[in-house]
């Protein structure tokens, strides 16, 4: 999986997933990080925590799946 992240979240990657993780400068404001994660709620609610400096970018199911339970969420609160 890999994810596009902005260089405020620097310090939440190795809390995360340790320091041997494949980072690689994007752009002058985001870094690449590939890393091996089980989907599911809790790293979801873990890269939702970041208030979108955490993309996913991939792979496709797994986005989708993230997309899917932001958008459930958004429709509970508008209920």
């Amino acid at each position: 999986m890999y994810s596009f992240i902005h260089f405020t979240v620097t310090d939440g990657i190795p809390d995360k997933f340790g320091k041997d993780v494949t980072t690689c400068c994007y752009d002058m404001e985001n870094f690449r990080a590939e890393v091996d994660v089980v989907p599911g709620s809790v790293f979801y609610s873990w890269v939702f925590g970041f208030g979108g400096d955490v993309v996913i970018n991939g792979p496709d199911n797994v986005k989708e799946e993230y997309m899917e339970l932001v958008q459930k969420v958004g429709d509970k609160l508008k209920e």
